[in-house]
């Protein structure tokens, strides 16, 4: 009973280990895209008027936007994104975070910069 236990423990160590190996072996090669892609929405954000992005502290696949001058909470902010398709998640009072990833091409970028300056045209014209 104990040597099956063990082969069960290695087996799961093992199917959680493959993922891990992947990850290091294949997707750390191509982090720099993931990167690279951030800092085009931070500049993409930077350029609606009503957000704020420190374009110089992008380094890694994670933004974080100021949405203080729309006068939409995190959440609200959130929750209209994400009804034009955009995922991210409020971070703080007047934040939101987004984070590029493999699934996230340039094409995605570039759509989701139109989509939110095209509902904060909207909000801020009202």
């Amino acid at each position: 009973m104990r040597r099956l236990e063990e082969k069960a423990a290695l087996r799961q160590a093992g199917v959680l280990a493959a993922p891990g190996l992947y990850a290091l072996e294949v997707m750390s090669q191509r982090l720099h895209e993931d990167h690279a892609r951030a800092r085009r929405l931070a500049e993409r954000l930077h350029e609606v008027p009503g957000l704020y992005v420190d374009i110089d502290t992008i380094e890694t696949n994670i933004v974080l936007c100021d949405i203080a001058e729309t006068g939409l909470n995190a959440v609200e902010f959130q929750q209209r994104i994400a009804e034009a398709g955009i995922k991210a998640s409020p971070f703080g009072e007047g934040i939101i975070r987004f984070v590029t990833h493999r699934h996230i091409t340039d094409e995605d970028i570039e759509e989701a910069g139109e989509r939110i300056l095209s509902l904060l045209h909207g909000q801020l014209a009202k």
